[in-house]
């Protein structure tokens, strides 16, 4: 009984570190998210020429 007591507490151990893992990669991404959008809001607003139209004149 020990034995199996030990197995399914190493598998039980090996998840939550899986989903530990899974949560911090998680984190880091919606922080890369976040900064990636605020960079595309600066820029937006630094580089639109006025008018709101692409410089260029044609469709694309």
């Amino acid at each position: 009984m020990a034995y199996l007591f030990w197995a399914y507490s190493l598998v039980w151990v090996g998840i939550f570190l899986y989903l530990y893992g899974l949560a911090r990669r998680s984190r880091a991404l919606e922080r890369q998210v976040a900064e990636l959008v605020e960079r595309s809001r600066g820029s937006a607003r630094t580089q639109a020429p006025a008018g709101g139209r692409r410089a260029g004149g044609g469709p694309s």
